[in-house]
């Protein structure tokens, strides 16, 4: 086909479309770009807030896993991982208390009052940033600051029972006990269930010689929180000062029952001295051949001139002797081995033998008992000088003492010392 040439018009069209083609393009083009600057704007702002929020994320984790190792005794752990929360934000005032905490419980106590402090900082109405503040404060012995603080958490949460029973603590370490009861029965309506009010009400009852009073407050406490043994094990402790053997007994033994009680020496020590009130003799012997048996009992002297005295009552001589030995050997400064050993060597007769333990007894200390006994003893060895001698010594002592009184004076009947003695019953004899 033969080539045909353009018109001028055809021509000037064809190149106006081109034209005004490229001016679009470049209008397309310049929109694009100025959309694309101010999208990047945007999505940087975007971006920013995505990245406070995931590092928020990412430190309340770190705090979490922080709480669980501490609350798990892995103090360096936890360190690290609160040290990591604050690095992502150090405005949390949960943190810094978390932090003072790992280190008042490593007891670095700078490191702990900077944590609480900057806490309290952050906000001065954070409840545990004060109460910690107040544990702190009463770790450096400093009482009233700490119970400012105490206070001040106190008024921050009314809802917690904590704070003012930390609060009524130190107010009896500083002797304050009567303002520690009126504080804590100005909140009685609001805490009316609580076993610690009750139980912090008993221990003021006690320092105030309160002995029954301080059993009702233990009772009530006991009856809102029955499986808590602290409260059952004041109850307990309470009742056997007042005599209540079979109620103290009974509490001891449910107390002695748990775990973490099992092993407490203290606490079977006594179970042994409220069975023996009781005159069940053969169990408390059990209790305290328990207490005797194990390398710490070997050297616990108070069970074993217990369990000496028990032996004695049951005329165990065997057991008698045992403790004897050991009880001097441990103690050989006191007067319970010879007074021990003169009252065994007595029951078997060798009075020559029990007059020099209980000579012994009272060179280390002239209590009236152990005049007595010493002087009976000299009775028996038709020594009536020296036992007149030891009863007035022994009536000098204890001018209130029955029995060295009637052996100075005679007793009624007349008889003479010598007979009174031989009448006279030792007891365990």
């Amino acid at each position: 086909m033969p080539h045909r040439t353009a018109s001028p018009l055809a021509d000037r069209i064809i190149r106006g479309a081109v034209v005004l083609a490229g001016l679009g393009i470049m209008m397309y083009a310049a929109t694009s770009m100025g959309g694309c600057r101010g999208n990047g704007k945007y999505t940087t702002e975007r971006k920013n807030l995505a990245k406070v929020k995931m590092d928020g994320m990412k430190a309340a984790n770190e705090y979490q896993m922080g709480l669980q190792a501490f609350l798990a005794g892995d103090l360096d752990k936890a360190r690290r991982h609160v040290d990591a929360s604050l690095a992502l934000n150090g405005d949390v005032p949960r943190s810094h208390v978390l932090r003072g905490r790992i280190f008042l419980e490593k007891n670095e106590l700078e490191g702990a009052t900077d944590g609480f402090e900057r806490a309290a900082a952050l906000d001065p109405n954070n409840v545990e940033s004060q109460y910690y503040r107040g544990i702190l404060a009463e770790r450096l012995l400093r009482r009233e600051e700490a119970l400012s603080f105490y206070l001040k958490a106190s008024e921050l949460d009314p809802t917690d029972p904590q704070y003012p029973l930390a609060a009524a603590e130190v107010m009896v370490d500083l002797g304050r006990a009567e303002d520690a009861k009126q504080y804590l029965l100005s909140m009685s309506d609001r805490f009316r269930h609580t076993p610690g009010i009750q139980q912090t009400l008993g221990h003021i009852a006690l320092l105030e010689n309160d002995y029954a009073g301080a059993e009702q407050l233990f009772s009530q406490a006991r009856l809102l929180s029955p499986d808590q043994m602290e409260i059952v094990e004041d109850l307990a402790q309470v009742q056997f000062a007042m005599g209540k053997y079979a109620d103290a007994e009974a509490n001891l033994s449910r107390v002695l029952q748990d775990k973490q009680f099992a092993a407490r020496r203290d606490l079977l020590q006594l179970q042994a001295r409220a069975l023996l009130a009781m005159d069940r003799t053969v169990e408390a012997r059990d209790v305290l051949l328990k207490l005797t048996s194990d390398e710490v009992g070997a050297n616990d002297v108070e069970s074993w001139i217990a369990l000496g005295e028990v032996a004695y009552k049951l005329r165990d001589a065997s057991r008698v002797r045992a403790a004897t030995t050991r009880i001097i050997s441990l103690v050989p400064d006191k007067p319970d081995g010879y007074l021990l050993k003169g009252l065994q060597l007595r029951r078997t007769g060798n009075y020559s033998g029990a007059e020099v333990a209980f000579r012994q007894a009272a060179e280390i200390e002239p209590t009236a008992e152990v005049l007595v006994l010493l002087g009976l003893t000299y009775e028996r060895l038709n020594e009536p000088e020296l036992a007149k001698k030891c009863y007035v010594a022994a009536n000098q002592l204890e001018p209130g003492n029955d029995l060295a009184t009637r052996l100075v004076n005679e007793d009624d009947a007349g008889r003479t010392l010598a007979g009174f003695a031989n009448d006279t019953q030792i007891p365990g004899e």
